[in-house]
């Protein structure tokens, strides 16, 4: 696999006989939650994020 790919590395390591399935689940994934993806993050958590993950 070129590097670079966006597939991850456990996708990578799968077997042969895993790719299908694989494949079904990252598309029937990304049809149900992709456009979750495009979303702003409300800046509540955001907020919530920052001040939780300084030391």
């Amino acid at each position: 696999m070129p590097t670079g790919s966006h597939r991850s590395s456990w996708q990578r390591r799968a077997a042969p006989s895993e790719a299908g399935f694989d494949s079904w689940l990252t598309r029937s994934l990304r049809a149900s939650y992709g456009d979750a993806l495009h979303e702003a993050v409300p800046t509540e958590l955001l907020d919530l994020v920052r001040r939780n993950s300084q030391p």
